[in-house]
């Protein structure tokens, strides 16, 4: 498994079908004719598109989708808590966009390790304050012992909204393990200059312009 952030559309758009059919295989979404899901606060410079593949293929991804002034997927839920936090001069990012083409749950919870480890380096390198998820509620204790979220809103039935103060979880003492992992697994700056950055002229004769905003 190669991991990496997509550098290309193509790549982007390979990572967002491989979202639109798990999340149909789940039952999160419904259909649409584009084959793809994402969310328009995910299209822009803001963003990366984290990927694992194997010989070319798109077998996992997320999107590390930082604060901008277009906002974040989980102010259609959340606004009030994430408006609160700005006000604190916090500087969020969210990741979203999870999915792995594999139904072995212990696969795909091995991928997300990467992943998120890329996630956690993309912000880090912004000075971002904190990680928000949003996930499914049987799926918070999972994100609360794997990678030290904690829950804050239960939301509707089904979602919960989760956070990962980075400050708490470098002054821990143990530090999480997944942080131990984070920082003796190091990524630079450099890991991210040849993401895809989704400049508009790329974008307005494909797919990503009807979920544009």
């Amino acid at each position: 498994m190669r991991f990496g952030v997509a550098e290309s559309l193509e790549a982007v758009v390979a990572a967002w079908r491989l979202v639109y059919q798990s999340h149909r295989r789940g039952g999160l979404i419904e259909h649409n004719s584009f084959g793809v899901h994402t969310d328009p606060q995910a299209i822009g410079k803001h963003s990366a598109v984290v990927t694992g593949s194997i010989g070319g293929l798109c077998v996992t991804t997320l999107t590390a989708i930082t604060d901008s002034p277009v906002g974040l997927p989980l102010d259609g839920t959340y606004s009030v808590e994430l408006d609160t936090w700005r006000g604190e001069g916090r500087r969020l990012m969210e990741v979203a966009l999870v999915a792995d083409r594999r139904k072995q749950l212990v696969r795909a919870n091995q991928s997300l390790f990467q992943l998120m480890r890329f996630a956690f380096y993309f912000g880090s390198h912004q000075d971002i304050t904190d990680f928000l998820v949003g996930v499914p509620a049987r799926a918070a204790k999972f994100y609360a012992r794997t990678f030290g979220f904690e829950l804050i809103n239960s939301g509707t039935e089904s979602n919960v909204l989760m956070r990962a103060n980075v400050q708490c979880l470098m002054d821990q003492s143990p530090r999480h393990p997944m942080i131990e992992y984070f920082l003796s697994h190091r990524l630079d700056a450099d890991a991210f200059s040849n993401r895809f950055r989704f400049e508009d002229m790329q974008l307005s004769e494909t797919v990503l312009a009807a979920f544009g905003k």
